[in-house]
């Protein structure tokens, strides 16, 4: 039986994305939780340290396959496993759908990731919601309060000098043009959810428990669409 695994940090908004994308694929996974402090399984598998990583295990033996950086595993599935398609197949749909990920991925990152982070208690949120993923072990608990300034340190590129006024300004303006986005609904691309949803999803699903989490219902149409592609593939 083939097996397909997950190498993930739960809470990063591109793991949330692949997450989906299996999903809404119907594809059967399980996770497996990488070291924050080592990373060694990544690491190895794929030389690199960054997640998520997907790793396939085919039944008759043959060699895995591994896939580093969520695009990439989008891209992946979507030849492996076509139907449903998270990229369109029309050529010029698909290269917008292409432009507006990308745009996901590193401009309202960009916003999204460092606004979050910066803002009041929240890297020490993240750390906590983060910890219960981890064994209670002795080295896990002495290294727990290091997280914060970590993270921080992390997200420091992203910020680029801004003010947390700034951040806050600059994340709301892009929550603004994506509820203009989905206005026309039901998913952000057309009638059908692609990659770009499910991008724009893990990022906005990463703010849960965040200070900053309740700007997302004041912008009526992208709530609304949020919780559609909440509901795929439960």
């Amino acid at each position: 039986m083939q097996t397909r695994v997950l190498h993930q940090f739960t809470l990063s908004p591109y793991c949330v994305k692949v997450r989906k994308i299996l999903e809404f694929k119907g594809l059967a996974y399980t996770t497996e939780e990488v070291n924050p402090f080592t990373r060694r399984t990544v690491v190895r598998l794929s030389g690199q340290k960054r997640v998520p990583v997907l790793v396939e295990r085919p039944a008759d033996g043959s060699p895995e396959t591994v896939i580093a950086d969520s695009t990439a595993i989008a891209r992946y599935l979507d030849e492996r496993y076509p139907d449903p398609p998270v990229y369109p197949r029309d050529p010029e749909a698909r290269a917008r759908v292409v432009l507006l990920e990308d745009w996901s991925d590193e401009v309202f990152a960009g916003s999204l990731i460092p606004f979050k982070i910066f803002n009041a208690d929240n890297a020490r949120r993240m750390v906590v919601q983060s910890a219960r993923f981890y064994p209670r072990t002795l080295l896990f608990r002495s290294l727990t309060p290091f997280g914060p300034p970590v993270l921080r340190r992390l997200a420091g590129g992203r910020r680029k000098g801004r003010s947390l006024e700034r951040l806050r300004a600059d994340y709301e303006a892009d929550l603004a043009r994506l509820d203009a986005i989905a206005r026309p609904g039901p998913f952000l691309s057309g009638t059908q959810p692609t990659v770009f949803d499910f991008g724009v999803w893990g990022l906005l699903r990463s703010m849960q428990g965040m200070e900053g989490e309740e700007l997302l219902a004041r912008y009526v149409a992208l709530a609304e669409w949020f919780e559609r592609v909440e509901a795929i593939g439960t």
